[in-house]
């Protein structure tokens, strides 16, 4: 059972048009719609600790698709001890994924991808207005997951939510994973301060064997390098700590089950990944983490081999 906001049309797998906040409780099946105010007050109860991440799904992405993964990183994370909620923002996104396999990526993905990212662009504040009867709630500690273009529509929505926050970081913790986000836009007075002055710690995940944000820097995005494979720029704010996951990819997927969407979406079965967040959501001392080794300032790498617990 996962608790959701769905910016699509009723019943809408995929969509890219924007229609009003729904509130549900389900898995995509007969779901349940509720008001807002009910909606929140069942996510507020179902924390034992008070905390909600709230995860924020890529492009290309099917209502069911976002579920089934916001079902398997809760899953995930309470065998490692967290007691929180997990929930899911599902925005408008078209969906290919069932097209042959080369013709998904030879024509229709790069369609596809440049639609995203327009409704991406367009989605106003609209993710942080639905989640304000949660970060406004004393009781909720909310926290961010953004993956690939989701990363990015959440960045948009910080961006224009500015003005009526007033300095107010409506996140504890905010992580990107494999981030669709122009490496450059990462830097001081750009993205990368945005996502810092909107929580206590923004952790960004990053491998440079993503094919899949390999293709959309190189095609699809202009050539501009994205920062969830090549990493931060050197002028991110000193807020945002940077791991490098390359070599536990290595380590972890074998060379037989590298498929371009695996190098892109592995993190949310992973071991490591999952003890890193649930330390991250502890809050405890970065320097205590059996996942990490220190690189130099703000850059970790992520150990290759699962920690001892």
């Amino acid at each position: 059972m996962v608790h959701y906001i769905s910016r699509r049309a009723p019943n809408a797998q995929k969509s890219t048009s924007k229609g009003e906040a729904r509130f549900f409780e389900g898995q995509g099946g007969n779901d349940r719609e509720l008001s807002a105010t009910d909606w929140a007050k069942q996510v507020r109860n179902s924390s034992k600790s008070g905390d909600v991440l709230v995860c924020v799904h890529g492009f290309n992405t099917t209502a069911k698709g976002a579920l089934a993964s916001t079902a398997v990183i809760k899953l995930q994370l309470g065998l490692r001890g967290y007691r929180g909620a997990v929930i899911t923002y599902i925005w408008p996104t078209d969906a290919v994924s069932r097209w042959p396999s080369w013709i998904a990526q030879l024509w229709k993905l790069p369609s596809t991808y440049v639609r995203d990212k327009n409704t991406a662009n367009t989605m106003e504040d609209f993710m942080l207005q639905d989640l304000k009867p949660l970060f406004e709630d004393r009781n909720v500690k909310l926290h961010l997951l953004g993956h690939s273009m989701g990363a990015y529509m959440s960045l948009q929505s910080l961006f224009k939510a500015r003005s009526w926050l007033g300095g107010r970081k409506p996140f504890g913790q905010i992580f990107l994973g494999a981030a669709d986000i122009a490496q450059t836009e990462m830097g001081v007075a750009k993205g990368g301060t945005i996502f810092a002055d909107s929580c206590a710690r923004v952790t960004h995940y990053h491998s440079g064997d993503d094919n899949v944000l390999d293709l959309g820097g190189k095609i699809m995005s202009d050539g501009k390098l994205r920062s969830g494979r090549e990493g931060l720029p050197d002028d991110a704010p000193a807020e945002i700590v940077s791991i490098d996951m390359k070599k536990r990819f290595r380590t972890a997927i074998p060379q037989s089950k590298r498929w371009t969407g695996t190098t892109h979406n592995w993190y949310f079965t992973d071991d490591v990944f999952i003890e890193d967040m649930v330390r991250v959501l502890k809050d405890q001392s970065a320097n205590t983490y059996p996942t990490r080794q220190h690189i130099n300032g703000r850059k970790w790498e992520m150990t290759e081999r699962k920690p001892k617990r």
